[in-house]
């Protein structure tokens, strides 16, 4: 809640929170896949006062690949790729950088929209839902409560048995309000210190398969091969 708005002039912003969870998928051959969901709301007092904040976040990691060999040594490989700041790069990030796919830190499109940064947010028919069915993208519809939102899933970690080879998540994230007219529309990854943020939050999306045990852990810390 934003109970100390005087002083940073934000008293049209109500609140900012940030839920994260972990989702499993059953696969139809009897594995599991895990995964992690965000999403990331703010309210103000009106309708009106949407646009004056945005949303940016951060991330540290990587995703990458491991597996057993015939002499029982686990390998780790970066052959991830993801979609970053207009191109596509391997999975891999040893320090702090803006999570972009485009150079407007709070847009939240694979396009930056100029016109409308708010574009890609979502609004949700039902009050306190983030039900895909019932979401609608504010650069489509307006939204008829004063409440936008943001997700990200960060991707999917399995293991293939038959291979003993498996896909890891291992990464951190910080996701940031701020108010709109402070952040820049085009922002170097590298450049943290863009904008001051009104609140933070982090998270985290850790799925690494153990080999020796078969079975999937979520450490605390970044596994090394990323840093």
């Amino acid at each position: 809640m934003n109970s100390d708005c005087e002083r940073e002039e934000t008293c049209s912003l109500r609140s900012f929170s940030v839920r994260d969870d972990v989702y499993v998928v059953h696969l139809p051959e009897g594995s599991k896949s895990f995964g992690t969901r965000m999403f990331a709301s703010y309210e103000t007092r009106r309708p009106e006062d949407l646009e004056q904040y945005g949303i940016a976040q951060f991330i540290r990691g990587c995703q990458f690949s491991s597996s057993r060999n015939a002499l029982g040594i686990v390998e780790k490989n970066l052959d991830i790729t993801r979609p970053f700041y207009g191109a596509t790069i391997v999975f891999r990030h040893p320090e702090w950088v803006i999570d972009g796919l485009n150079r407007d830190p709070i847009d939240w499109g694979y396009e930056s929209r100029p016109d409308m940064r708010h574009f890609h947010y979502r609004w949700n028919s039902i009050p306190g839902s983030f039900e895909k069915a019932t979401a609608r993208y504010f650069g489509k519809e307006r939204p008829t409560r004063p409440e936008l939102y943001v997700r990200d899933l960060p991707g999917t970690s399995f293991h293939l048995p038959e291979y003993d080879s498996a896909k890891n998540i291992s990464l951190r994230f910080r996701t940031c309000i701020y108010k709109e007219r402070d952040v820049p529309r085009d922002v170097p990854a590298e450049q943290l210190g863009f904008a001051k943020p009104i609140q933070c939050f982090e998270w985290a999306s850790s799925f690494v398969f153990n080999h020796e045990t078969g079975s999937f852990e979520s450490p605390k810390a970044i596994d090394p091969i990323c840093l």
